[in-house]
């Protein structure tokens, strides 16, 4: 049962981030749509994923486990005021008038850019997953305690990230 357990975390390690990438090879601007169903669907992928995550700490870094739940409900929260309204519209206002500054020359080549920054963090969630899988299948916890430091620094970094994003759109008119 642990083994299912632990392979099922490593696989939704692997898929969730990889959902959102969008190929696009015309050069035409993204279109922004849902790749997982609705909003409500997500939330719940991501709560399951953070669930298995919470589980692998309890059981191979227990000792980090406050540590986890505190960065995962930063997590949530930070997505809660994101995800307001009116911070929302700020964020496309914002991201549309830097987006219509920018030639179609340079449109292109940010997007080639962001493609290859959304390929690259693919790969290292699948490498991840296949670290953390094969660290597991040797029982080898000081390796997998060692995956879920990092994937421990990663998630605090894109908190802090976000929150200042957050803060700047809060700031500005």
């Amino acid at each position: 049962m642990k083994k299912i357990v632990m392979l099922t975390a490593a696989a939704l390690m692997i898929a969730l981030p990889g959902t959102a990438l969008a190929h696009n090879t015309s050069g035409a601007p993204i279109e922004h749509r849902h790749h997982m169903g609705n909003h409500q669907d997500w939330m719940k992928q991501q709560q399951k994923h953070q669930e298995m995550l919470l589980a692998l700490v309890k059981q191979y870094s227990p000792d980090t486990l406050s540590n986890w739940q505190k960065v995962i409900a930063d997590r949530n929260d930070l997505m809660k005021q994101f995800h307001d309204p009116a911070l929302r519209e700020k964020f496309k206002e914002a991201h549309k008038k830097q987006w219509d500054k920018l030639s179609e020359a340079e449109k292109q080549k940010l997007f080639q850019q962001k493609k290859a920054e959304w390929t690259a963090k693919k790969e290292a969630h699948k490498k991840f997953a296949e670290d953390l899988k094969a660290a597991m299948d040797a029982k080898d916890q000081a390796k997998i305690k060692q995956l879920l430091d990092q994937k421990y620094t990663e998630m605090a970094q894109k908190n802090k990230m976000l929150s200042d994003k957050i803060a700047e759109l809060k700031s500005s008119n």
